[in-house]
C-alpha cells in the first residue's frame, strides 16, 4: 500500500485527488494507440465493409506488411512525433492502397473514404500532407537500402508494375525537409 510507504504524509483521499488532476493535465492520454495499432483497426474495418468482394491474392498481406513497413518508418522522423496516431496510419494505409491493382485500388479507396468520414480523422489536408512526408521517407530509405535485400526491395518492384502514380516527384519530397 502507497500510503503506508509514505508514513500517512499524504491520505488516500489526496492521492486519489492528485491521480485525478494528473490525468486531467494529460488529457487521459497515457499509453495511446500506437499508428501501427490504428492502421491495423482500420484495415480491419476495410475488411469488414468489402463484405463479399475479393482483393486478388497477396493484397490483404502485402497492405498489412506495408503498413506495418511504412508505420515504423515513420517513428524515425520527427515530424510523424507531432501527428496523431491515426494520422500516420491513414497516411501508410492510403500509400499502400496506391500500390495495389487498379479494381483492388477502387473498392479500398471507396471503403477508406467512407470509413474517413465516419470517424473524427484530420482534415483531409492534413492526411494528405501526411501521407506525401510518409512517401518521402519511405522513397528515401529503399534509396538508402538498396543495396540490401528486404521489404523495401519488394515494394519497390510491387510500386514499378504498379499502374497507379503515387502523385508526389522527388522535387516534392525535396521540399518537404
Amino acid at each position: 500500500n502507497f500510503t503506508v510507504a509514505i508514513h500517512g504524509t499524504y491520505t488516500v483521499a489526496d492521492i486519489e485527488d492528485m491521480e485525478i488532476k494528473i490525468l486531467h493535465g494529460l488529457s487521459w492520454r497515457m499509453c495511446p494507440p500506437t499508428s501501427l495499432q490504428v492502421g491495423y483497426q482500420v484495415l480491419s474495418l476495410l475488411l469488414v465493409k468489402l463484405e463479399n468482394r475479393t482483393l486478388e491474392r497477396g493484397t490483404w498481406e502485402f497492405l498489412r506488411d506495408e503498413v506495418a513497413f511504412q508505420t515504423e518508418s515513420a517513428v524515425r522522423d520527427y515530424y510523424f512525433t507531432t501527428q496523431r496516431p491515426s494520422t500516420t496510419a491513414i497516411a501508410a494505409i492510403m500509400n499502400a492502397i496506391e500500390q495495389v491493382n487498379q479494381v483492388d485500388y477502387e473498392h479500398l479507396t471507396t471503403i477508406l473514404l467512407c470509413i474517413m468520414e465516419e470517424f473524427a480523422f484530420d482534415s483531409s489536408r492534413k492526411l494528405l500532407e501526411a501521407r506525401e512526408h510518409l512517401q518521402c521517407i519511405v522513397n528515401e530509405n529503399e534509396e538508402n537500402d538498396s543495396d540490401t535485400v528486404s521489404v523495401t526491395t519488394r515494394v519497390s518492384s510491387l510500386r514499378s508494375h504498379s499502374t497507379i502514380s503515387n502523385g508526389s516527384s522527388e522535387g516534392s519530397c525535396l521540399t518537404m525537409y
